[in-house]
């Protein structure tokens, strides 16, 4: 049975716990860090409400999940408004006046076994489309600066390099 991506279901809270574990480990596992709530509070927000969960539907945002045959959480992606990142205005405010109509791109993790497959291409054309359906007009991500090959990597699907902080870059892409 091939992979599919899909929504993560509001109601199915065991699942979102599972994607955040997966989203965690792969951070611990990539980047050295440990879970920190004001670096993670996207993934916690997973196990709230709608009304404060940052990729819920009424939110404009979507967070989807690629599960193994033994539905086991092996991907992840999320697509919420760029207004979660508040911290980003000082940096940002020249390039994007209105952070509502900026979609941002999020979690977006493969588990290493099932990378180089055209998943994360699929991935990211399956982003782009909702982020259209919700009337976004440019896609946002952030990438650390230590890994040229990401960055290279999103470049090669369209993705423009515009800014940079101290340890990451930005880049964008129209909708």
């Amino acid at each position: 049975m091939p992979l599919e991506l899909r929504p993560l279901p509001t109601n199915n809270p065991a699942l979102a716990a599972e994607a955040r574990s997966f989203c965690l480990s792969t951070i611990k596992a990539t980047y050295g860090f440990d879970y920190t709530p004001a670096w993670h509070a996207d993934l916690d927000s997973l196990l709230g409400p709608n009304a404060h969960n940052h990729y819920a539907p009424e939110n404009k945002g979507c967070f989807w999940v690629l599960q193994a045959d033994d539905g086991t959480v092996v991907g992840t992606m999320g697509v919420r408004s760029l207004a979660y990142k508040p911290n980003f205005k000082p940096l940002l405010a020249a390039h994007y006046p209105d952070f509502s109509q900026i979609a941002s791109l999020w979690r977006t993790y493969l588990a290493p076994e099932y990378r180089k497959a055209g998943r994360g291409i699929i991935m990211n054309s399956t982003a782009l489309a909702f982020a259209r359906s919700q009337g976004y007009t440019r896609m946002f991500l952030e990438c650390n600066h230590a890994y040229p090959r990401l960055q290279a990597y999103w470049q090669r699907l369209g993705y423009t390099h515009f800014t940079s902080g101290e340890d990451f870059c930005c880049f964008d892409r129209a909708l």
